[in-house]
């Protein structure tokens, strides 16, 4: 077992460098939105604010041997400029303090469907394990309830989110929750991004990519795909590309490929994620996957994104194939190696709905000698990678 592993399992045990906490029976728990933070609202408690942020941050990369570069005048300035569309609350702990937090933000399925994705989600040390005294109601049921019934209020039926493969008692927590994990592998374009266009085969493809356009929703319905990301688009900047052969009549679309903005809290980047391409009906025996994979490629080379990503069916030997060994992605992870590569879990339809539903308690039993706050920040643990 390696130390990460270890570091996972034994985290809610290290709590020396707290301060202690007076005895206490119980604990009201509330949840605060973070672009009040970032708005600095007045009537917040003391000890919710942008530095009470940052430092939840700082201890989740931590524990993830991770390496987060920010500071709370960056984090506040990175979350402002993203607006509405970086969305989070923290669930702050009466006269304790932060117990945890999660940042999400809306996306779209391979689908076309509306759904949000979980950047973030982290339970501070010295609030976990309180279902055992609390009938199975703890910090993180709270954090469930609130990120399930945030999405379906936005017009959502899944979530989404990545677990780091270390991380093995979030794994059996989300599946004991009812997570399942879908038929999707995340790889990062990062090796071919750099590129120049003409690296490529001259730079010419037999088709063509172009951004999805919000007078695209006729288009996108007459071919059988979901008009969610066209007709909520207000919070979704990025919505994905039409790939074409030839003119732009509907009979020349090959396929659409959905895609999504994404921010990365760690390193405090953004990028976009592109699900499996929908191949439209006139081109599923026709269609060339590796001249479909270029015009995507040149496409975000043209729009100058500096990171992207892609989410892969297994199933699709032919895709994955193009995509590993031509083009050399490799499968994201959070530190850059095979042991931290990301899984993905959704909660879907009716359990998310359960979820959504379900109120948690909020007034926990806390044991007399929970420590209070969180851990000063450590030295930065040795980088198995930098994250880039």
């Amino acid at each position: 077992m390696d130390s990460s592993t270890v570091g996972f399992k034994e985290s809610a045990k290290r709590v020396k460098g707290f301060l202690k906490a007076q005895p206490v029976e119980s604990v009201v728990f509330h949840v605060h939105n973070i672009q009040d933070i970032i708005q600095g609202v007045n009537d917040l408690p003391h000890s919710v604010n942008i530095n009470s942020l940052n430092t939840l941050i700082e201890n989740q990369a931590s524990l993830h041997r991770s390496e987060y570069r920010g500071a709370p005048s960056t984090l506040k300035r990175k979350l402002d400029k993203k607006g509405n569309f970086i969305r989070g609350f923290v669930v702050y702990a009466e006269n304790m303090g932060l117990a945890g937090y999660s940042i999400y933000y809306p996306m779209i399925n391979h689908k076309g469907q509306r759904a949000s994705y979980n950047e973030d989600f982290f339970v501070a040390e010295s609030f976990r394990g309180l279902g055992r005294n609390n009938d199975g109601h703890n910090v993180a049921k709270i954090m469930h309830h609130e990120l399930c019934k945030r999405t379906k209020e936005e017009g959502g039926n899944i979530l989404l989110w990545a677990t780091d493969n270390r991380n093995v008692p979030m794994q059996k927590y989300a599946t004991k929750m009812g997570a399942t994990e879908p038929n999707l592998m995340t790889y990062n374009m990062k090796s071919i991004l750099g590129a120049e266009k003409s690296e490529i085969d001259d730079g010419k493809s037999i088709y063509k990519a172009r951004r999805i356009r919000p007078n695209d929703i006729d288009l996108i319905e007459r071919l059988g795909v979901s008009p969610d990301m066209i007709r909520q688009n207000g919070d979704l900047p990025f919505k994905g590309y039409i790939v074409q052969n030839g003119g732009a009549g509907i009979d020349n679309i090959v396929a659409i490929v959905p895609g999504w903005e994404y921010f990365s809290t760690f390193s405090l980047t953004e990028g976009i994620t592109l699900e499996p391409p929908i191949i439209t009906d006139a081109y599923k025996d026709t269609v060339d996957k590796y001249e479909l994979s270029k015009s995507l490629v040149f496409a975000i080379q043209e729009s100058k994104t500096k990171n992207a990503k892609l989410h892969i069916n297994p199933e699709d030997q032919e895709l994955l194939s193009i995509w590993t060994e031509r083009f050399g992605f490799a499968q994201d992870s959070m530190v850059g190696t095979q042991e931290s590569i990301l899984s993905n879990y959704a909660f879907k339809n009716g359990t998310l709905l359960e979820h959504a539903e379900t109120e948690p308690r909020m007034t926990l039993t806390i044991p007399n000698d929970t420590p209070v706050g969180m851990r000063p920040r450590e030295k930065k643990p040795e980088m198995v990678q930098k994250i880039a």
